[in-house]
């Protein structure tokens, strides 16, 4: 089952660009506008509004470096 989930990778430029729309924003920014994209009522923690990041540069339709299915493993 997990060999068929597609893998997206993203530079730190394209998440920025896609939440901020600047590729070299300052983590502070990333982490406001996560909140404001995302109706929070607070800013998230810096781990966590770098994984927001990447799921709004995702969603809003980011094709990423490699999109490839996981390896089979043995």
């Amino acid at each position: 089952m997990l060999e068929s989930l597609p893998v997206a990778e993203y530079t730190a430029l394209q998440v920025k660009q896609a939440v901020v729309g600047n590729g070299h924003a300052k983590k502070e920014q990333v982490q406001e506008m996560v909140r404001r994209l995302l109706g929070l009522a607070g800013n998230p923690g810096a781990d966590a509004a770098d994984a927001l990041a990447c799921a709004i540069c995702h969603a809003h339709g980011g094709q990423g470096l490699v999109q490839s299915p996981l390896p089979a493993t043995a």
